[in-house]
């Protein structure tokens, strides 16, 4: 059954290899980003109609935003559904009263993921033309401002910071499943720990869709942090995004419970395949997702169930790696990472 993944990994890894000689550039002027990157705000006053602003046409001020409240930003990635950070703002809404951003970049996204690849940082320039705005004229504080991005969201998340004009630094980046290819190393191309004061990352499909290595403060690999997570064996090999998308559903489900994902460090160095095999028992659990100490720091891995709810809580799991095959695994280096220091 892997063959079926298989094939699909090798059809996107044409589609890169294509975009290296194809005659166009992918990127989106930097003026066509500002009148389609859409910022929609919703609150507790406002939870179902948002409030929407472009870098075009910033208002004077938005009507439903308090910035004595948590702020949060959250950003698909290549293709993402909406459910999901609807989702995600239903959650945070139902907990406490906020400022919930959703960024809409679908407008200047593509089918083709290479070209959407190389429209991260002209969006990522909107979304920090658009946090300069609510820290000059709106009075946001970095320590309140939260972003949570998915798959290319997350590097958004991250380069963003480097357009946010004056002395501010992000409070915190979450990157669920930050997207693995056609990212090369460095801060300037993907996210890294150094765009905000704390930055934690879920890993879902490392080596495949996802970015396998540890980029942030705090790094969680549930069963492993590969292909196939529990319970997505058959729709991984059908529609290839059922490990990537978890990272949602488990940071979604830590909204709303702050012990469901209890992790433990790894004693190995994540180069090993199985180094969520050893972990250091003697250690306190860190919890990931939502509620993660601030001071937490390396690489952490648990176990999740295979449907809702996926967390074990309390419970000692061991931890069952499901890793996509070698061969897959060096197609996508082969087409993708081997660009990363180029």
């Amino acid at each position: 059954m892997r063959a079926f993944m298989g094939l699909a990994v090798l059809l996107l890894c044409v589609a890169a290899t294509l975009g290296r000689v194809w005659p166009w550039t992918p990127d989106v002027p930097d003026k066509e980003a500002e009148k389609k990157v859409k910022f929609e705000l919703y609150t507790r006053d406002n939870p179902e109609e948002p409030e929407m602003a472009t870098v075009s046409e910033l208002p004077e001020t938005l009507k439903y935003f308090n910035n004595a409240l948590p702020t949060k930003i959250l950003v698909h990635g290549w293709h993402g559904s909406k459910k999901h950070t609807i989702e995600l703002k239903n959650a945070y809404l139902s907990v406490a009263d906020m400022n919930v951003f959703l960024i809409n970049w679908h407008e200047v996204d593509t089918l083709y993921y290479p070209g959407a690849a190389a429209r991260v940082k002209s969006v990522a320039r909107q979304q920090g033309a658009f946090i300069t705005y609510l820290v000059q004229q709106l009075g946001l504080r970095g320590e309140d401002l939260h972003i949570v991005g998915h798959s290319l969201g997350a590097h958004i998340a991250g380069l963003s910071s480097l357009h946010i004009e004056g002395d501010f630094t992000i409070g915190r980046i979450t990157g669920l499943d930050p997207a693995g290819p056609l990212f090369k190393d460095g801060r300037e191309n993907r996210l890294d720990k150094s765009h905000a004061a704390f930055v934690d990352i879920i890993h879902t499909c490392g080596n495949v869709f996802g970015y396998h290595d540890p980029i942030g403060h705090a790094d969680f690999y549930p069963n492993g942090g590969g292909a196939f997570q529990p319970g997505c064996l058959l729709a991984d090999i059908t529609t290839g995004k059922c490990s990537h998308n978890r990272a949602y559903s488990l940071f979604g489900e830590s909204i709303n419970n702050e012990d469901a994902f209890l992790a433990r460090p790894s004693l190995l160095d994540t180069k090993d395949s199985s180094f969520c095999s050893r972990v250091d028992t003697d250690a306190d659990k860190v919890p990931m997702g939502a509620f993660v100490p601030e001071s937490a720091r390396g690489v952490f891995c648990l176990a999740t169930r295979a449907e809702a709810p996926f967390g074990y809580g309390d419970e000692d799991v061991d931890v069952v790696t499901n890793w996509a095959s070698s061969l897959q695994a060096k197609l996508m280096k082969l087409a993708f990472w081997r660009r990363r220091h180029d």
